[in-house]
C-alpha cells in the first residue's frame, strides 16, 4: 500500500508539530507503554479485501513510525476491516477509513 503524497505530508506535519509528545522513546511517561495501531476500512467492497486493506493501512503507519525511530517491538499493527465504522449511517464517509491507536502497558 502506498500512501498518497498529501497524506505523507500531513503525517509529517502532525508528528513534527507535536514532537515532544510524540517522542515515544525519550518521553519518560510513555516508556512503559506499547501501542496497537488499528487500521479500519469503510464497508464498500468485499469484506476480505477490506480486512487486507485495513491491515496494510496499519502496517503502513507502523513502518512510518519505526522509520521515525520508534522501536518496532512497541508497535503492533492490526487490521479491523469494516467491522467498526465510526459513522455507520454514512458508509462512504472518510472517517470510516482511519487508523486509531490503543495504548497498552508493557
Amino acid at each position: 500500500m502506498t500512501r498518497r503524497p498529501a497524506a505523507t505530508e500531513r503525517v509529517r506535519r502532525e508528528t513534527s508539530a507535536h514532537h515532544g509528545a510524540f517522542d515515544l522513546e525519550r518521553n519518560e511517561r510513555l516508556v512503559e507503554y506499547r501501542f496497537t495501531v488499528e487500521g479500519h476500512a469503510d464497508p464498500r467492497g468485499h469484506a476480505d479485501t477490506n480486512m487486507t486493506l485495513s491491515q496494510e493501512r496499519a502496517e503502513s503507519v507502523k513502518r512510518y513510525l519505526t522509520g521515525q525511530g520508534i522501536a518496532e517491538d512497541r508497535l503492533i499493527a492490526e487490521g479491523h476491516g469494516d467491522r467498526e465504522p465510526m459513522l455507520p449511517a454514512e458508509p462512504a464517509a472518510p472517517e470510516n477509513r482511519r487508523v486509531t491507536f490503543v495504548t497498552q502497558k508493557r
